[in-house]
Protein backbone atom coordinates (compact mmCIF):
# COMPACT_ATOMS: atom_id res chain seq x y z
CA UNK A 1 0.00 0.00 0.00
CA UNK A 2 1.15 3.60 -0.63
CA UNK A 3 3.06 2.71 -3.49
CA UNK A 4 3.21 4.10 -7.16
CA UNK A 5 3.21 1.98 -10.04
CA UNK A 6 6.05 1.45 -10.88
CA UNK A 7 7.50 0.79 -7.12
CA UNK A 8 7.29 -3.09 -7.07
CA UNK A 9 7.41 -5.76 -9.41
CA UNK A 10 5.32 -8.90 -9.25
CA UNK A 11 5.91 -12.27 -10.71
CA UNK A 12 5.97 -15.78 -10.45
CA UNK A 13 9.06 -17.75 -9.04
CA UNK A 14 8.01 -21.77 -9.39
CA UNK A 15 5.15 -21.81 -7.50
CA UNK A 16 5.02 -18.56 -5.38
CA UNK A 17 3.34 -15.27 -7.10
CA UNK A 18 6.18 -12.85 -4.90
CA UNK A 19 5.89 -8.73 -4.65
CA UNK A 20 8.81 -6.97 -4.16
CA UNK A 21 10.09 -3.32 -4.11
CA UNK A 22 12.07 -0.42 -2.36
CA UNK A 23 10.64 3.08 -0.96
CA UNK A 24 12.74 5.82 -1.38
CA UNK A 25 12.53 8.57 1.27
CA UNK A 26 14.15 12.07 1.73
CA UNK A 27 14.05 15.27 4.00
CA UNK A 28 16.29 17.93 4.29
CA UNK A 29 15.79 20.47 6.86
CA UNK A 30 18.56 22.96 8.58
CA UNK A 31 20.73 22.18 5.78
CA UNK A 32 20.59 18.74 6.81
CA UNK A 33 19.51 16.19 4.70
CA UNK A 34 18.45 12.94 5.09
CA UNK A 35 17.56 9.55 3.22
CA UNK A 36 15.39 6.43 4.06
CA UNK A 37 15.70 3.44 1.69
CA UNK A 38 13.64 0.10 2.56
CA UNK A 39 13.02 -3.19 0.49
CA UNK A 40 10.17 -5.34 0.84
CA UNK A 41 9.36 -8.80 -0.64
CA UNK A 42 6.43 -11.12 -0.05
CA UNK A 43 6.36 -14.27 -1.20
CA UNK A 44 2.61 -16.28 -1.50
CA UNK A 45 2.24 -19.67 -2.40
CA UNK A 46 0.15 -20.57 -5.56
CA UNK A 47 -2.85 -23.33 -4.60
CA UNK A 48 -1.72 -26.40 -5.96
CA UNK A 49 -1.82 -27.07 -10.27
CA UNK A 50 -1.99 -23.38 -10.82
CA UNK A 51 -0.96 -22.80 -14.28
CA UNK A 52 1.45 -19.83 -13.40
CA UNK A 53 0.94 -18.65 -17.20
CA UNK A 54 -2.76 -17.72 -16.23
CA UNK A 55 -1.89 -15.64 -12.93
CA UNK A 56 -2.33 -11.84 -13.84
CA UNK A 57 -2.63 -8.41 -12.15
CA UNK A 58 -3.58 -4.82 -12.01
CA UNK A 59 -2.34 -1.92 -9.98
CA UNK A 60 -5.71 -0.10 -8.90
CA UNK A 61 -5.15 2.88 -6.61
CA UNK A 62 -2.53 1.71 -3.69
CA UNK A 63 -3.78 -1.68 -3.85
CA UNK A 64 -2.59 -4.92 -6.35
CA UNK A 65 -5.28 -7.04 -7.87
CA UNK A 66 -4.07 -10.60 -8.02
CA UNK A 67 -6.25 -12.65 -10.24
CA UNK A 68 -5.45 -16.68 -9.80
CA UNK A 69 -8.17 -18.61 -11.68
CA UNK A 70 -9.62 -21.72 -10.52
CA UNK A 71 -8.08 -24.88 -11.55
CA UNK A 72 -10.71 -26.55 -14.27
CA UNK A 73 -11.47 -30.08 -12.15
CA UNK A 74 -11.97 -33.28 -14.76
CA UNK A 75 -15.02 -35.13 -13.41
CA UNK A 76 -14.35 -38.36 -11.63
CA UNK A 77 -15.12 -41.14 -13.48
CA UNK A 78 -19.00 -42.81 -11.93
CA UNK A 79 -18.74 -45.90 -9.84
CA UNK A 80 -19.26 -49.39 -11.95
CA UNK A 81 -23.00 -50.77 -11.63
CA UNK A 82 -23.16 -52.91 -9.49
CA UNK A 83 -25.92 -55.40 -8.75
CA UNK A 84 -28.35 -54.46 -6.21
CA UNK A 85 -27.51 -57.27 -3.88
CA UNK A 86 -28.71 -57.64 -0.24
CA UNK A 87 -26.60 -58.15 2.70
CA UNK A 88 -26.35 -61.86 3.78
CA UNK A 89 -26.83 -62.29 7.15
CA UNK A 90 -24.28 -63.55 9.71
CA UNK A 91 -24.95 -66.70 11.01
CA UNK A 92 -22.45 -67.66 14.13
Amino acid sequence: PGLEKGKYKVEIREDYLVVSGEIQKSNSSQGFQKFAFNQFQKSIPLPRGTDPNSVSYKAQKEKILVVIPQKQSTPSPAPPNLPNTQPSPLVI
